[in-house]
């Protein structure tokens, strides 16, 4: 049976995204300004070398505020009898301080997630630069918190980062991405994953369009997991964050950075389960960039090539008792993706952003034969006002 996931969500990561914890890397770079888009809403401000910054993210478009609303619970009927309707605040806050020199910045922040009423996420980020901006270091901690019936859960994930731009004439920037997951319910016990990704950017520069390939290798890798006895069995999830919190993924697109987890979720649609799942992949991006006086335009078309495996991949029936078949073979994806940005800029100092991007990725091989894919299209739009202090 065919199966399609047609997902509409906002892209998570752009280009000048430091309104998140994960792409506060750039906070001491841009210069002073106020954004409002769909999905971020902040300032950015330098005087004297300081540097403050204050905004708010979304992972959906627009969406500030979410809404719980509950069926007649047995604690709801108790009290009045009706349905119980909560309101919480959606997005993730962030606020940073920094101080930079021309050899060297330093910057501190924070970020509050409220993910779900029992569950917060609390990220101490640590950011540098060196060398001109050359360097470039970004630590985030992010540390989930349970409360009430998720008391005593905990979630652990650092998606470091780490640039070096050389400034070569056919070489532009050296990225690696260095992530490790946990989380443990409040029955003590812990699942753990580990990822790795490095990216190459070459350059070539032509009279009109700058040319920028890339080379992205990028490995995850569930790690062994413990009940709640302190024994332990088969990872199952290589992509465990404080947010997510140890849930196997879903069907969620391809982010533009390459953290991607919803191939796992096209072989789990296909009823295949795995033991110790493991992925290694491997992107081909071009970005093409040009500029007049008014319009900037970057478009970055992308072919990926991802391969799953695992100590174990098989089948279960209905009640997960027997076993129904293993496999010997690995899971192989295809995916394309095409991003997009558009700047327009009627005045130095106002500019109007819109980026895009869509892709999908296909089951290839053997377990083609359940022709499972995937089809994503991320949109997102708003303002920057440029200003001096």
């Amino acid at each position: 049976m065919k199966k399609i996931f047609l997902l509409l969500l906002i892209c998570a990561a752009s280009v000048f995204g430091y309104y998140d914890s994960d792409d506060f890397i750039d906070f001491l770079v841009h210069s002073n300004q106020f954004r409002a888009r769909l999905n971020a809403l902040g300032f950015k401000l330098e005087a004297s070398s300081v540097h403050v910054t204050a905004g708010i993210t979304s992972p959906t478009a627009g969406k500030i505020f979410d809404n719980l609303y509950s069926m007649n619970s047995a604690e709801t009927a108790a009290k009045n009898g009706t349905d119980l309707q909560k309101y919480f605040f959606y997005p993730k806050a962030i606020v940073g301080v920094g101080y930079k020199t021309p050899i060297i910045g330093v910057g501190v922040g924070y970020e509050f997630a409220y993910s779900d009423p029992s569950y917060q996420v609390h990220t101490p980020i640590l950011t540098a630069t060196a060398l001109n901006d050359s360097i470039r270091i970004n630590v985030p901690v992010h540390i989930g918190v349970g409360s009430k019936e998720k008391n005593g859960e905990m979630g652990i994930s650092t998606p470091i980062e780490i640039r070096y731009y050389l400034g070569l004439p056919f070489m532009s920037q050296i990225r690696l991405n260095i992530r490790y997951g946990e989380y443990k319910n409040n029955a003590n016990a812990k699942k753990q994953s580990f990822g790795l990704a490095a990216r190459i950017y070459f350059r070539a520069e032509t009279e009109d369009v700058l040319i920028e390939p890339f080379i992205r290798l990028q490995y995850d890798q569930a790690l062994k997991t413990k009940d709640e006895n302190g024994k332990e069995w088969a990872g199952e999830n290589f992509d465990i964050t404080a947010f997510n919190q140890g849930a196997t993924p879903s069907a969620g697109g391809i982010d533009k950075n390459g953290w991607a987890t919803s191939d796992l979720n096209l072989l789990m649609s296909l009823g295949y389960k795995l033991d110790d799942p493991y992925r290694f992949s491997v992107a081909l991006p071009v970005g093409f960039t040009s500029s007049s006086e008014f319009i900037h335009l970057y478009l970055e078309p992308s072919l990926s090539f991802n391969m799953i495996g695992g100590s174990r991949i098989y089948k279960s029936n209905q009640n997960n008792s027997d076993l129904i078949r293993e496999r010997n073979e690995l899971f192989y994806t295809v995916g394309y993706c095409v991003y997009g940005e558009i700047y327009l800029k009627p005045t130095k100092s106002l500019e109007w952003y819109t980026e895009i991007q869509t892709g999908g990725a296909s089951v290839v091989g053997s377990f083609a034969k359940g022709s499972a894919s995937e089809f994503i299209l991320n949109a997102s739009t708003g303002i920057t006002w440029y200003f001096n202090l």
